[in-house]
């Protein structure tokens, strides 16, 4: 479970920066 939430975590950092660059 925690490792399901880490895993979120980390993707909706990543799609923040993409966003972001972009």
């Amino acid at each position: 479970m925690i490792a399901s939430i880490a895993t979120a975590i980390v993707t909706a950092l990543g799609a923040t920066s993409c966003v972001a660059t972009m």
